[in-house]
């Protein structure tokens, strides 16, 4: 049986398309997840338009200094950058429903290795 998401946004493109039948076609997800899909739909359209761009107008723009790099490049750059950290976020599962680990917090992964200083210039292992 199929998972009810709810309805894809109308506005897609062909991208934005199999990004959301990959997942929202395949596994049942939280309103939080279905947002950030959504997101990840309208950044992978946003690249899709930006190369489709920039293989119209080519990979160079004239400057005032002369030939430089088209800007769509940069936006397509950031928009990728985007798209993998919204995707990250997103933690689809594997094939074998198993979602990938979270993170606690910006510390956590270092939490065994601190140190810690009392009052009286001790220094050991912060306390679990």
């Amino acid at each position: 049986m199929a998972p009810d998401n709810g309805p894809a946004p109308p506005d897609m493109g062909l991208t934005g398309r199999r990004w959301w039948d990959a997942v929202a076609g395949v596994w049942q997800l939280d309103a939080h997840e279905i947002e950030m899909l959504r997101r990840v739909v309208a950044v992978a359209d946003r690249i899709e338009a930006l190369e489709a761009l920039v293989a119209d107008q080519g990979f160079l723009a004239d400057g005032r200094d002369g030939p430089k790099a088209h800007p769509a490049l940069t936006e397509i750059r950031q928009c990728e950058a985007l798209l993998g950290k919204l995707v990250a976020g997103l933690r689809v599962p594997d094939r074998d429903g198993v979602r990938p680990q979270t993170r606690g917090g910006h510390r956590s992964a270092h939490q065994g290795r601190r140190t810690y200083r009392s009052g009286v210039g001790r220094i050991g292992p912060v306390p679990s």
